[in-house]
């Protein structure tokens, strides 16, 4: 019998993750995820992104709660959770065909034609893969294969759509396009889905949240926009690879009521800390390329350049860490003079969050 998906809002809290008897490999994770919403699982390889996803999916032991529409998931067997795990190109059969490939989960679970059909349809349709379904898998290129395993995720209806990675020689174009129809479908279909990569630029993607991931836990769960804006954790900006963010340490200390930051000999003023014990101490500043001026009184060489075709972005080697720096004429090995007056979020050398309150 078909199955039906929950409607509603998914909610996981708090929740931990047990591998093989090794213990909680991913701890204490929580995010929500609404009908049609698309959210990247994004971190580096053993982050806990596919150990995640098994938790989630049943075939690990978890601790804490897993919701949808307030319906509790965490007591049900993996069948009966109705969560469709789809892999790489390598969970394809190669030698069938590709609608055989498509309708594999329908066929496992030994639906009729009739449901088959209707479901086939509806993937035909969000996914324009009509005419690949008579070609066999090993004859298709990358980009066919990535929407074979979308359409093959989708033919089910699930309470959770989670894909483990596509093809890697995707050009940057082919996955775009890949990814605008992924989140196309789930807006169309109301399905919630999580797409895990340790590609940075995948993020980049319409996603409508990334899950930042690193040893275990998740740093930060919100759109690209917030991460940017507001990093929690310092790891944030340098997973998600954004350019005009770079970290440094500094002692901060506390001068006629407000805050500042030493570093390589000049004051930086920094926000209001959210304890007094980090008076005197080193912290971590997240220096932003807006940031920096020039003509001040911190020296440093041009290690590298990075240009999107709107800005340009070098990073500074001060000999106390880099920053970056906006600048249009400077090059790789040039040696400049800049000045940070201040800056927006400072965080813990030991933990990585945020100890500055929001300005």
């Amino acid at each position: 019998m078909a199955d039906r998906a929950l409607s509603g809002e998914l909610s996981v809290k708090s929740l931990s993750v047990s591998y093989f008897g090794y213990g909680d490999v991913v701890r204490g994770v929580s995010f929500t995820l609404s009908e049609g919403e698309v959210m990247c699982l994004l971190g580096g390889e053993g982050s806990g992104k596919t150990t995640l996803m098994r938790g989630l999916c049943g075939l690990e032991k978890v601790s804490g709660c897993i919701e949808i529409g307030g319906v509790s998931l965490d007591s049900e067997s993996p069948k009966r959770r109705n969560i469709t795990y789809t892999f790489g190109e390598d969970s394809l059969i190669a030698r069938k065909s590709a609608e055989y490939n498509i309708l594999y989960p329908l066929l496992l679970r030994g639906e009729d034609k009739e449901y088959c059909r209707k479901r086939l349809e509806r993937v035909i349709r969000l996914f324009g893969v009509g005419d690949l379904l008579g070609e066999k898998v090993k004859n298709l290129y990358p980009v066919h294969l990535a929407y074979i395993l979308l359409a093959r995720a989708f033919i089910r209806e699930s309470n959770l759509y989670l894909i483990d990675s596509l093809p890697q020689s995707l050009t940057f174009e082919e996955r775009r396009k890949v990814f605008s129809a992924l989140v196309a479908a789930a807006k169309a279909s109301g399905g919630r889905v999580i797409y895990a990569t340790q590609r940075p630029y995948e993020a980049y993607a319409s996603f409508d949240k990334i899950g930042v991931m690193s040893d275990g836990a998740m740093l930060q769960c919100d759109s690209m926009s917030a991460l940017h804006a507001r990093p929690l954790h310092s790891l944030v900006a340098s997973i998600a690879d954004f350019p005009d963010i770079k970290y440094v340490a500094a002692k901060v200390f506390k001068s006629g009521g407000s805050w500042y930051a030493d570093y390589c000999g000049s004051r930086v003023a920094v926000p209001k800390l959210i304890d007094s014990v980090y008076d005197g101490s080193y912290a971590v500043l997240g220096v932003r390329a807006g940031d920096v001026k020039s003509g001040g009184e911190i020296k440093g060489k041009v290690c590298k350049v990075f240009s999107d075709g709107t800005s340009r972005i070098c990073t500074i080697d001060t000999g106390s860490g880099k920053i970056p720096y906006c600048a249009s004429d400077a090059s790789v090995g040039d040696t400049l003079k800049v000045g940070i007056e201040s800056v927006g979020e400072v965080y813990d050398t030991q933990s990585g969050y945020i100890i500055s309150a929001p300005i």
